[in-house]
């Protein structure tokens, strides 16, 4: 289904056609909580992620023909996991698809500072 639209933003005035034919499927993944005891909770990543998976899936049937999220919080964030849904992602987005990785968490730099 195709629908236009047409807003003003900043006095610009923009007209586009919405494709609602795509789908968006997405890894969702967000550690409050480290089974590492030497790494600091988070106060809110994994209620991040779980918000950002509800904002999305009701874009469906609005902006993406189909929302099919993967969730992973705290626990259940292992690498094995996670690299599962990588695969996942990789093995069902087409052309006509979006895809997106959200990650809620700490991080860590490589050997290159990185």
């Amino acid at each position: 289904m195709i629908y236009p639209i047409s807003f003003t933003l900043d006095n610009i005035e923009t007209n586009f056609e919405l494709n609602i034919e795509y789908r968006e499927l997405a890894e969702k993944i967000g550690i409050k909580d480290y089974q590492d005891p030497s790494i600091n909770p988070l106060l809110s990543a994994d209620k991040d992620a779980k918000d950002i998976a509800k904002l999305f899936k009701k874009q469906e049937g609005v902006f993406y023909k189909k929302v099919n999220v993967k969730l992973l919080t705290d626990r259940e964030a292992t690498t094995y996991n996670i690299v599962n849904g990588l695969k996942w992602l990789k093995e069902n987005v087409t052309k006509n698809d979006i895809a997106m990785i959200f990650i809620a968490g700490h991080g860590a730099n490589d050997e290159k500072n990185n």
